[in-house]
Parts: C-alpha cells; structure tokens; sequence
C-alpha cells in the first residue's frame, strides 16, 4: 500500500501481471502501478482525481478518468505506465467516464451523458456509450438505450460486439447491426459479463420485483437464446469476475441497505466472495467479511483446482 491512510480502489492486472490502481484521499486520487516488488510507483502526482484506470491490451498505455476539482467534470486520458506521456482524449460538456480498451488496442468505449430524458416523475440524465479510436479522434454514439441509460458494459473478447445493460441487457454489435435483447428474464441489475472465450454471457438478475431482494446468476449463450441458473442469492450479486480459463466465476454478494437521507452509514465488511464453476458445480464462499464495493481480479496462473 502507498499509505496504509486511504484505500486502493478500481485494480487492473496489466498480462504481464503488473497491477494499477488508484489511491489517496477522498477528491485527491493518483494512480499507481506496483510491479510485483518494492513499493508502488505514484504515476499522475496532480492535484485532479484520478480513477479507474485500464491497461491497455498490450500493456503499453494506461486509460483513466480524471475530474479537476474546479471543474467538476471528468474526461479521459492516457498515460505510459512510467508515468510519461499523458494525454487528454475527450473533452465534453457532459463528461466521459469508464474507458473500456477494445481487445486489439485500437479502440475505447466510454459512458458520457449527453443531455437529459423525460422519465415518469421528472428528468434524468442520459447516459450512453460512445466510442473512439485510442488517439481520441472519430467518437461516435453506439447505443440510444432508454432511461436509466447505461449501466454497465463489456467488450466481446474477438471486439465484435459488446454487452450492455440498462433497462433491458443487449448485445450490440460493432457492424452496424441491430442490438440483440437478452431475454425477459435476464432483466437485469447492471452486471454482465463474457467469458473470456467469448461463448457465453454471465448475467445478474432479480428474483422477483424486490431490488434489493433474492438474485440469481445466470449464463447466457452469446446469441441470447439458452439461459441457465448457476447459483442464487437471498441477497444482491454483482462485481462478476471471470477466472482466464472461463472454467469459474468469482463474485461479490451481500445486502444493499435502503437508501436515507443525510451523511452515509460506515461502512460495514459484511459482504462475501464466493465462486462458481462454469457448469453450476463446486459453489463455495472463498472469503467472508468484505466492504460493499471492492473490487475482484484474478492471478492469472492460479484459478481454483
């Protein structure tokens, strides 16, 4: 850890195992890069915010959000893992977060809102994807997803197409086409996620019209047709993780409080990591009293035996 004061948030394991993350105090982040020994290295040292940091495929470029405190804006940018060479892509009225690499390296996908929809008790803003190529230029709208917009996405790994989940969970694909609805029942709570072999779909969804009651975990051919439960939750699943292989899924369950006003609760570490094989079997809770929102990455010459 740079300072055992604060937390390291949003890790990325570059493929030669290199790790990214973010760290430092609240509205004050930097990015770090820790290469298996000694301390982590401070990349960005800038008095802006800086989250959600991605490797790029090849592991030469690092993707980030960055939102200058007078601003209050976020925009993506690039830096070189040594710190050198940073280099703001967008610039929008309405921001831009969640940079996504495809897997050649020669796009990114971002989430920016672009104005407001009408919904049934008022306005809300309109959150879409958008892509661009790695330099910044050519951005393009690719998705027209109804309220609440975008809640997450993923790129396919051949970089064809690309989950998303909002109001319903769709494929969308790169070539024009048009988006492919998963069906009903895969409706949806924001977390979806390819196999790395590219076949199937892990999806999240509700038992039932309670939020913040039972889930499941399904699995998804990628053509959207055959769906089957891996495992069920009395509690919200999210945070899905592939293991390289595809042969397991890791994930993140516990209870979502109700929302009230005022300052926000302390957090409390009594959330789960459990895992799940690909074919439904060997379902076991690998680590117990976890802080709602951390996050999961995978060692990539170790998934469980």
């Amino acid at each position: 850890s740079p300072d055992d004061t604060f937390d390291e948030t949003y890790p990325d394991v570059a493929p030669d195992g290199r790790l990214v993350f973010a760290s430092g105090p609240e509205g004050n982040t930097d990015l770090f890069v820790w290469d298996g020994d000694g301390a982590p290295r401070n990349l960005t040292r800038s008095p802006w915010n800086e989250y959600g940091p991605i490797w790029s495929p090849d592991g030469t470029q690092i993707a980030f959000g960055s939102r200058n405190a007078d601003r209050d804006i976020a925009q993506i940018f690039v830096i070189n893992p040594d710190g050198t060479n940073r280099r703001q892509l967008t610039d929008r009225s309405g921001g831009a977060v969640s940079p996504a690499w495809s897997p050649d390296g020669t796009r990114i996908v971002f989430v920016s809102i672009g104005g407001q929809q009408r919904v049934d008790n008022g306005w809300q803003a309109n959150t879409q994807l958008w892509i661009m190529d790695a330099d910044g230029s050519n951005e393009q709208q690719i998705t027209t997803v109804g309220p609440p917009g975008v809640a997450s996405f993923e790129w396919s790994p051949d970089g064809q197409s690309l989950i998303v989940s909002g109001a319903t969970t769709q494929i969308v694909s790169m070539d024009g086409r048009a988006a492919v609805e998963l069906a009903p029942e895969v409706s949806i709570l924001g977390s979806a996620s390819w196999s790395p072999d590219g076949t199937v779909i892990a999806v999240v969804a509700p038992v039932g019209d309670d939020s913040r009651g039972p889930t499941t975990l399904l699995l998804v051919d990628r053509d959207g047709t055959t769906v089957r439960e891996l495992a069920r939750s009395d509690a919200t699943i999210w945070g899905l993780s592939w293991s390289p292989d595809s042969r397991w899924i890791a994930f993140v369950h516990g209870n979502v409080p109700p929302f009230e006003s005022g300052p926000p609760p302390p957090p409390v570490a009594d959330w789960s990591v459990s895992v799940v094989g690909r074919d439904g079997a060997s379902e076991r809770m690998v680590l117990d009293g976890v802080y709602r929102g951390e996050q999961m990455a995978w060692q990539r010459s170790s998934p469980p035996e």
